[in-house]
């Protein structure tokens, strides 16, 4: 430091961990040392970063409940809008033979596949994006943890297809009441 700013360093701050002492008292004592200008504690940085952290969760908790009612209406549409597409299909399907069942398997077929793609790319970019705001948000007095959180990837792909199973539960209902007769 002396080469860049022409002197070495000297001291001018002190972090102290007070392990239970009392703070107002030791606070008490430092003023009445001369040249000491401040006393700062860090109760009420903690107590800001608490609270902007707790706004920040509850805006969390709001975008991930708005994301699932707005997934659900879209694929909920989407695999509506397959299976009406590919009702004459299905109803062939049936007339030659296939049991609901094989019928609703195929379907599910391309929904399975798309639902781990989906999984796969939305870890992969959700990752980098997370990483990027997490490095954005960064401040000198508060660092948050970049590192990857695998349990989380779990908690991710494991809601994913609990979400998918319940939309295909209730699109695929329709699935077993196709009239033979509409297939001419």
């Amino acid at each position: 430091s002396a080469s860049v700013y022409g002197s070495p360093a000297e001291p001018n701050a002190f972090l102290v961990r007070l392990n239970g002492a009392n703070a107002s008292r030791l606070e008490t004592a430092l003023k009445q040392i001369q040249g000491l200008e401040s006393v700062n504690r860090s109760d009420n940085d903690r107590y800001i970063i608490e609270n902007s952290t707790a706004m920040i969760n509850a805006m969390v908790a709001l975008f991930i409940v708005i994301a699932a009612l707005m997934a659900g209406v879209v694929q909920l549409n989407l695999t509506n809008m397959y299976i009406l597409q590919k009702k004459r299909e299905l109803i062939i399907m049936r007339v030659n033979g296939f049991t609901v069942r094989e019928v609703i398997g195929y379907v599910l077929r391309e929904t399975v596949v798309t639902t781990i793609l989906g999984i796969v790319l939305g870890i992969a970019t959700g990752t980098l994006i997370a990483y990027s705001i997490a490095r954005a948000l960064n401040q000198a007095f508060l660092q948050f943890d970049r590192s990857l959180d695998f349990v989380a990837w779990l908690i991710g792909a494991g809601l994913t297809v609990v979400f998918t199973v319940i939309v295909n539960v209730i699109a695929l209902r329709n699935t077993k009441n196709l009239k033979l007769t509409d297939a001419a």
